[in-house]
């Protein structure tokens, strides 16, 4: 035991990590010892890559990966969508949108699995926490193609709550889920414009205007009026709908 408490570094999340998954295999910290050895021989270069990243010492990276290898496709589906989203909590209602081909209750099976092996963690109000190594060692294992298949599924899927939360005048179930919007928007920011993040953009926008904050929103529907002219360039109507909004946004704040 502590061999593998000083191969993790005495990290906290590890430690509590390689304890639930000793507990749950019914092996001893002698077998969990060699099962990390064994790891890191596969695994030596995403080892060094883990380093270089976080600065912290490559026996996290093995604890991680012991726990990784042993989930269910399921749970390691879940845990890779959960990462795409690069927000540190996350809502339970947006990952089942991003999980197709799961069933409810493989779904739920797989959160709980993640949680039991501390891979995430409850929160209160129906959301998840995901610790900041744990996600920079499932973007190195699952590949950015992947995570971005994910992103553009998590804009469509907020775009529309968006929409429908603006048409309603009701934005209680949205709320927290600004944050996660703005997350996703960055984490794209570079990428060629997309209808996912093209309409993320405009719908976030247009409920920041309606709770005031112009001078972001401003700045988002500039941004999707030079999306939609890559996206749409032969409908014009979508360039002057844009154009319409900011001009709106623009007189409700008074800018120039």
């Amino acid at each position: 035991a502590r061999q593998i408490a000083a191969l993790v570094g005495y990290l906290p999340l590890a430690l509590s990590l390689v304890a639930n998954h000793v507990a749950r295999l019914g092996c001893s910290f002698a077998e969990y010892l060699h099962s990390m050895r064994n790891t890191l021989d596969a695994l030596r270069q995403a080892r060094y890559t883990f380093e270089s990243m976080t600065g912290h010492d490559g026996g996290i990276h093995d604890a991680f990966a012991v726990s990784y290898r042993a989930l269910s496709a399921d749970a390691q589906e879940v845990l890779q969508a959960a990462t795409a989203i690069a927000a540190p909590t996350l809502s339970l209602r947006l990952l089942p949108s991003l999980c197709t081909q799961l069933k409810p209750i493989c779904f739920e099976q797989a959160i709980d699995d993640l949680v039991d092996v501390t891979l995430l963690a409850r929160q209160s109000e129906g959301r998840l926490y995901l610790h900041e190594l744990v996600r920079l060692f499932v973007e190195d294992i699952a590949g950015e193609h992947r995570l971005q298949e994910y992103r553009l599924r998590a804009c469509s899927v907020l775009a529309l709550w968006f929409e429908q939360a603006n048409a309603q005048g009701r934005w209680e179930r949205v709320r927290e889920e600004i944050h996660t919007a703005r997350v996703l928007l960055q984490v794209d920011r570079g990428q060629a414009p997309s209808e996912a993040t093209l309409s993320l953009t405009f719908h976030l926008a247009v409920t920041l205007s309606e709770h005031c904050d112009y001078e972001e929103a401003v700045h988002l529907l500039e941004a999707a009026l030079s999306a939609t002219r890559v996206v749409h360039p032969d409908e014009p109507m979508r360039t002057a709908s844009c154009m319409k909004q900011l001009g709106y946004v623009c007189e409700q704040a008074r800018l120039p």
